[in-house]
C-alpha cells in the first residue's frame, strides 16, 4: 500500500504527514532500520512512502497503525558496493591496474 503527501514533523519514532488527497494529517511510525532515511526528511517535502498496516486494540476498538516499509520518493541513495575498485575510477582504469 502507499501514502503521498507532505511532510509536517519528523519526531524521533514517527512521520507526521498531510495527505495530498483528503489532507488529512496521519502518523507513519518508523523502525531503526529506517531512521537514518528518515533523518535526512525535511518539512515541507513531498513524499511517497509504501506503508504497512498493523491491528492495534485499545479499550476494545480496534485501530490501524501505520508503519513505513519504504521510502518511494525521494528515493533514498543506495548503499557503497564492497566490491574492490568501487569508487576508485571507472571500470577501465580498474582493469588496466590488475596488470
Amino acid at each position: 500500500m502507499q501514502i503521498s503527501g507532505e511532510i509536517k514533523q519528523v519526531l524521533s519514532d514517527r512521520i507526521k504527514i498531510i495527505t495530498s488527497q483528503k489532507k488529512q494529517e496521519i502518523d507513519v511510525f518508523y523502525t531503526a532500520k529506517n531512521e537514518p532515511f528518515v533523518k535526512k526528511l525535511v518539512p515541507r517535502e513531498r513524499v511517497e512512502f509504501s506503508i504497512v498496516l498493523e491491528s492495534v486494540e485499545v479499550k476494545g476498538t480496534i485501530l490501524g497503525k501505520i508503519w513505513l516499509f519504504d521510502i518511494i520518493h525521494p528515493r533514498p541513495p543506495l548503499p557503497l558496493s564492497r566490491k574492490k575498485g568501487d569508487g576508485d575510477g571507472n571500470w577501465a582504469d580498474s582493469k588496466l591496474n590488475k596488470n
